[in-house]
């Protein structure tokens, strides 16, 4: 089994560096990355186990319900980082 990625946390830096991709539902990735026998409700907990944070893009796009928040943060083992895109027409300004 390869070694789990960690993001790299500085005492002096608020923000922590992380090795992650955009998002774990990537058919393509069946058979590079993900086993081909294993079932996609099982992709989630095989990412998880090899890294600490994914991007979510459909953040950018729509913002989920309460109930997704609440499903993913009861999927994720402890420490897991969800880095949601800012929604677009989002301006700060």
């Amino acid at each position: 089994m390869r070694a789990r990625h960690r993001c790299a946390a500085h005492a002096f830096l608020v923000r922590r560096s992380c090795e992650a991709a955009s998002g774990w539902q990537h058919r393509h990735w069946r058979g590079s990355f993900y086993p081909a026998d294993l079932p996609q409700r099982h992709w989630f907990a095989y990412y998880a186990a090899r890294f600490d944070t994914v991007e979510i893009n459909n953040t950018f796009y729509r913002w989920p319900e309460q109930a997704t928040f609440k499903a993913w943060k009861s999927k994720a083992p402890r420490g897991f980082l969800y880095a949601g895109r800012r929604p677009a027409g989002f301006s700060p300004t």
